[in-house]
């Protein structure tokens, strides 16, 4: 195999790993997010459900909350409120919407 070849699948190899690279950051951003709108969203007291939790996180953040965040953001929660120490009466936080 020439130079020439193996320099250019060098640079698809960079290219994809650049772009996988910029890919895990923008995940881990959206998380960090969420993490954050999930804690405000608790401290605030109201109870949240899998049919109330994007009208709740839009109070919180800007973000457009889709299938995706939505589930994210309700496993969050609950994260957080077992993290607290504190049972939800009658209301379960992993509803989903289902």
């Amino acid at each position: 195999m020439s130079s020439y070849l193996k320099k250019g699948k060098r640079t698809s190899l960079q290219k994809h790993k650049k772009h996988a690279k910029s890919h895990i950051n923008r995940m881990y951003k959206l998380l960090h997010h969420l993490d954050l709108v999930a804690q405000a969203m608790v401290k605030s007291g109201v109870a949240i459900k899998g049919s109330n939790v994007v009208e709740e996180a839009a109070k919180y953040t800007t973000a457009e909350i889709g299938k995706y965040e939505k589930n994210i953001l309700l496993a969050k929660v609950e994260q957080v409120y077992e993290k607290l120490g504190v049972e939800v009466k009658d209301e379960k936080v992993n509803d989903r919407g289902r």
